[in-house]
């Protein structure tokens, strides 16, 4: 209910642009990773954006954070 009530009618779906995002990240370091839920939450101007991933068992850590980062940059940038 608080996902609804944040967010202003006329907005776009911004869950959906962000999950395009991280498939496109994903695809782009050759990453398989399953998206288990993205939320939105809206305070004034401020967007907080959490996003629960889960990654092939093979991957490093420092993958996993060049990952992470390119996800951030993509949704800073378009939000």
């Amino acid at each position: 209910l608080g996902d609804i009530l944040d967010r202003k009618p006329e907005e776009p779906l911004i869950e959906d642009m962000i999950l395009e995002m991280v498939k496109q990240s994903a695809k782009e370091l050759h990453i398989n990773i399953g998206i288990e839920y993205i939320k939105l939450r809206r305070a004034g101007r401020t967007y907080f954006c959490l996003i629960k991933y889960y990654v092939d068992n093979q991957m490093t850590l420092q993958e996993t954070t060049l990952f992470n980062e390119r996800v951030k940059e993509k949704v800073e940038h378009k939000l």
